[in-house]
């Protein structure tokens, strides 16, 4: 999945906002998503604490919401 942000790369405000939006969209707490690899980097890997169905279904509709 693609992710674009308008949060600057700066001191860790674009990973703060990526983390944000997931919270929003898959209606967890933001403790439950957590930054694995890529701090600095483009590609990220998210680790989220829900079950793999829930949150394929929530991004799924997301997705499907803003196209």
């Amino acid at each position: 999945m693609v992710v674009k942000l308008r949060a600057p790369a700066i001191d860790g405000k674009a990973n703060k906002r990526l983390i944000e939006l997931l919270s929003n969209v898959l209606k967890l707490s933001k403790t439950d998503i957590v930054l694995r690899k890529g701090h600095t980097s483009r590609i990220k890997c998210m680790e989220i604490n829900a079950e793999e169905y829930t949150v394929q279904q929530s991004l799924k509709k997301a997705i499907d919401k803003h196209l």
